[in-house]
């Protein structure tokens, strides 16, 4: 089971680099329709000034980094666990959650707020109509990222005891 999970964030990740490097090249290039494809916004309004373009490609960039290092910091609970190391586990659940809360927080400015600046110099007459709920499926992602930061808290205290049992033997 290990080996899928490993895979399966292997492959997560390279998917994400691809999108990545996909859109970057296609804005650079002068063609900002898959940018407007992935914000949900009709590919015909006019195109935003470059700087808004940029912002988006470091938001992209800032979410990828934030999943790349939680699956970096999920391959390392996985070898972690195996050695039944506690420290190991705590700082790796600590990070994958942070990530993971960090991702969120990137597509939750990327989904619902970022496509606002996106039309921004469109006009009132032809500025398509974006719906913003910031609460939904992908919340679960940052119901996760809170769990693990609580589970490391929890493998800390476990790290301690461990500690404290060894002094007696």
């Amino acid at each position: 089971m290990q080996s899928f999970a490993r895979v399966m964030m292997l492959a997560c990740a390279l998917v994400t680099g691809v999108a990545l490097l996909g859109v970057t090249v296609s804005v650079l290039l002068g063609d900002p329709a898959p940018l407007f494809d992935i914000l949900g916004l009709p590919v015909e309004i006019a195109p935003p000034p470059m700087p808004i373009l940029i912002g988006a490609f470091v938001l992209f960039a800032v979410l990828a980094f934030c999943l790349l290092s939680a699956l970096w910091a999920m391959h390392r609970v996985l070898s972690a666990a195996r050695q039944r190391d506690f420290d190991g586990l705590t700082g790796a659940l600590r990070t994958a959650g942070r990530g993971l809360i960090g991702f969120w927080g990137c597509f939750a400015v990327l989904s619902y707020a970022y496509p606002f600046a996106m039309v921004w110099n469109v006009s009132q007459a032809e500025r398509p109509v974006i719906e913003w709920f910031p609460i939904d499926l992908d919340a679960i992602i940052l119901v996760i990222g809170i769990v693990l930061i609580a589970l490391a808290g929890a493998f800390r205290q476990a790290a301690e005891i461990e500690r404290e049992n060894k002094e007696f033997f």
